[in-house]
């Protein structure tokens, strides 16, 4: 485990074209690693989460989508882990019910799910064939939902992205997501 937090901390320090080549083996050994490495390095998901403020996300999911991919699957895995340990998610999970949500970038091939269910969030690269919600904008936009620099309600008042679905839904699904911002964000 000292290994993968010291490759870790390494790629943090990373310039974005660096990340392209150092990345991938990263990924893979992390993928399912995730929680145990959440124990010695507490602040994983926020440092992660930072990293992919720092760079063009756009640009960087265009040029490399497969490890996007991988790289997305290891913070949903992170911030699942988070949201179980957190009593304020949870009950905002609960009481949201069951919510499947595909997200899709309009500049970028970026796409995904979030899925609550069972009091439970998980997430992933790949899209729900039913989805209650459907919200499309630009990549910095939707991930900047998930990182804390762009509010689920403001971004939509402000047209940053569109939402095609149920209001009352997406209403459900805002407490659960500025929740779960903070948490990853670390604070």
């Amino acid at each position: 485990m000292e290994e993968l937090k010291k490759a870790v901390e390494e790629a943090m320090k990373m310039s974005e074209d660096e990340l392209k080549t150092n990345l991938p083996p990263l990924m893979d050994q992390l993928k399912g690693n995730v929680g145990k490495l959440m124990e010695a390095v507490p602040d994983l998901i926020p440092k992660l989460m930072n990293k992919m403020n720092e760079i063009d996300i756009g640009k960087f999911v265009s040029e490399a989508p497969e490890l996007s991919s991988k790289f997305m699957d290891v913070l949903w895995e992170g911030a699942s882990i988070l949201a179980e340990k957190n009593a304020d998610i949870q009950n905002k999970l609960k009481s949201a019910g069951e919510i499947g949500v595909n997200f899709e970038a309009t500049d970028s091939p970026l796409k995904g799910h979030l899925k609550i269910s069972g009091g439970k969030i998980s997430g992933g690269t790949d899209l729900l064939p039913k989805a209650d919600l459907t919200l499309r904008g630009p990549t910095k936009v939707l991930v900047g939902m998930f990182a804390g620099t762009v509010d689920p309600i403001k971004g939509f008042m402000a047209k940053q992205y569109t939402m095609e679905g149920s209001m009352a839904i997406g209403m459900k699904l805002a407490p659960v997501m500025t929740s779960l911002t903070r948490v990853i964000k670390g604070s």
